[in-house]
């Protein structure tokens, strides 16, 4: 029998309201495990992609010595008052912690100061510049492409001291850089140790390791200053290169829906959603657009269509309409999107609404179409009982009757029958709603959804215990 997961991934949704879309919905927590290991798996992904496009793929590790690593150390203030933290960068000397946030550390090989060490975006952003100016400067003097380079950088503490260092993956393409990579690298970081060396397409599963590596950190680790972080290359994003824009472009001129790619584990060929992200850049949605008719979509989505068409200097005015409340900066991007497909395709507004409609509703076709799958097998091979599956709807609770009374009155009652849900299910004896009750009728509070998580428990515990292995073994580099 194939392993089925819990409806929601996410051990912890949260309810919010998105102002740019004008909706109350249900997110993701991006704070748990789940969520961490989801978000590192993309990354993954989006790496693996990477390392396709190029000839050379480094992977990098950059540590500190003790002259050079960025510490928080307390400051007594004059009025007697808990220490607070400051940082020994001047780069960053407004970066202060509260001492509630934190505590004394017996020091980690700095002598005898009570401190502790942090990551510095600074050093790495500065690291890179030099470094790309070492290419230009040493190798690049025509200002080529070939010389160009790709990166995603990641930070992370040491398994047993919490000593801050860095992952980086480099991509190029240029023979020449990779014969000169080494020592450009060495004498451009001027804090530490450098240690790197070339990987393939396995480099993705250093970063799976990498990007979730917070989860364990102690509280005053995981606050704005100190908590990891990770920076990537843009235009285009890591991940995304031109082929990946013209499939969905084709999509919506086709009139289908994502992709079929082929998986190099077992040579199959497998479907592949678009990404979200990449439907943000190129088929936006506008504040609100749920409940918006066409006509009122396509007044957005036209706005600097007609305002080019009349002649008149639309990206002049963008500044003041980007601080107008009645014209959002999504709306703005939504309808410079919407410009550049009708330049690109020769078409109107009216035409790029109706693809962009047809292009959402066919996603919406496939969610429901994989929706319709999980309960088929949810129901009938797993025999789980049918009110789980209120769970698809996070907040379909909250449109419901207060009272039985109203509730047996209204069509909530049909709609709950689907679900095979009772009344004497949802409200008490005295007739108003029992959240308790209602808090037992989803899929959490199951065996089934008990054993999946022990089950993603055990992998993601596993993977840092290996993370954790693989550091020590070289733990001359982190301590």
């Amino acid at each position: 029998m194939s392993v089925l997961g819990n409806i929601n991934s996410c051990l912890s949704p949260k309810r919010i309201y998105n102002k740019y879309i004008d909706e109350t919905l249900y997110v993701p927590c991006r704070k748990c495990f789940r969520c961490r290991d989801s978000y590192a798996s993309d990354w993954s992904r989006r790496i693996e992609n990477e390392c396709r496009e190029h000839r050379f793929s480094l992977f990098v590790t950059l540590t500190y010595d003790n002259e050079h690593i960025p510490l928080f150390q307390p400051l007594v203030m004059d009025d007697g008052s808990h220490p607070v933290w400051f940082s020994n960068r001047l780069s960053e000397s407004g970066k202060f912690l509260s001492d509630s946030v934190c505590r004394s550390l017996p020091p980690q090989k700095m002598e005898d100061e009570v401190c502790f060490a942090y990551p510095c975006k600074k050093d790495v952003q500065d690291w890179f510049k030099r470094l790309r100016s070492a290419v230009d400067y040493q190798l690049n003097k025509n200002k080529s492409n070939e010389f160009r380079i790709r990166y995603f950088i990641c930070s992370e503490y040491g398994p047993r001291t919490f000593r801050p260092h860095y992952h980086a993956i480099l991509w190029y393409d240029s023979e020449e850089l990779q014969r000169n990579i080494g020592r450009l690298i060495r004498e451009t970081w001027k804090n530490g140790n450098s240690v790197f060396s070339l990987v393939n397409n396995s480099a993705s599963q250093y970063v799976a390791k990498y990007v979730n590596g917070d989860t364990r950190l102690p509280p005053f680790l995981r606050t704005e200053f100190t908590s990891t972080f990770h920076l990537a290359s843009k235009h285009p994003y890591i991940g995304y290169c031109k082929a990946d824009e013209e499939a969905l472009r084709s999509n919506v001129l086709d009139g289908t829906y994502g992709q079929s790619v082929l998986n190099r584990d077992n040579g199959q060929f497998e479907f592949v959603p678009t990404p979200r992200s990449l439907e943000n850049r190129l088929l936006p949605k506008c504040r609100g657009y749920r409940s918006l008719s066409h006509s009122e979509r396509i007044r957005v989505y036209a706005a600097a269509y007609d305002f080019e068409q009349s002649g008149i200097d639309f990206r002049g005015l963008l500044p003041f309409e980007f601080k107008s409340a009645c014209y959002p900066s999504v709306d703005i991007h939504a309808t410079l999107v919407c410009l550049d497909w009708c330049k690109r395709y020769s078409m109107t507004p009216e035409i790029f609404v109706s693809l962009l409609e047809d292009y959402y509703y066919r996603k919406d076709m496939y969610l429901l179409r994989t929706q319709y799958e999980y309960q088929e097998a949810y129901i009938n091979q797993f025999d789980m009982p049918l009110h789980h599956l209120v769970d698809f709807d996070l907040q379909l609770f909250s449109y419901l009757p207060r009272t039985r009374k109203l509730f047996n009155q209204s069509p909530w009652k049909d709609v709950m029958l689907t679900y095979g849900l009772h009344d004497f299910m949802l409200y008490d004896v005295d007739g108003f709603m029992n959240s308790e009750l209602i808090n037992m009728i989803g899929q959490k509070h199951s065996q089934f959804y008990k054993d999946n998580v022990a089950r993603y428990t055990k992998i993601h515990n596993d993977s840092l215990k290996n993370k954790q292995l693989n550091e020590l073994l070289n733990s001359s580099l982190f301590t």
